[in-house]
């Protein structure tokens, strides 16, 4: 999708994963140096919470978008009637140096371990 040749892609995903990073739910995987190998920025959302203001950006803003509205769309509050909040990953990413060795699985094993 090219999303990182954009500048204005660039800083809106940013905005977005710091806004999600100060929920202290995301998790991040580094190697015994301390190398990042992978990351996965999960994101809390709760019934009352106040709609976001659409992401105007071309490319990133699409994507964003998109998920909200399948967000909406999927009525979880309606059909958990009893939940209140709920976490969902927004962002996972892993080095393509260390892919192809478990880490997205442990990232969300240890993102369920956050919510439970």
């Amino acid at each position: 999708m090219k999303l990182l040749d954009n500048p204005n892609s660039v800083k809106a995903l940013n905005e977005y994963c710091i806004k999600s990073m100060i929920e202290n739910m995301s998790i991040l995987a580094r190697t015994e140096s301390g190398e990042i190998a992978g990351v996965c920025i999960n994101t809390l959302t709760c019934k009352d919470d106040p709609t976001d203001e659409p992401i105007t950006d071309s490319v990133y803003g699409k994507i964003v978008n998109f998920l909200a509205f399948v967000s909406e769309d999927s009525k979880l509050f309606e059909k958990f009637p009893g939940v209140d909040c709920f976490m969902y990953m927004s962002v996972m990413s892993v080095d393509r140096k260390f892919q192809g060795h478990g880490i997205a699985k442990v990232l969300i094993d240890k993102s369920r371990q956050v919510i439970s």
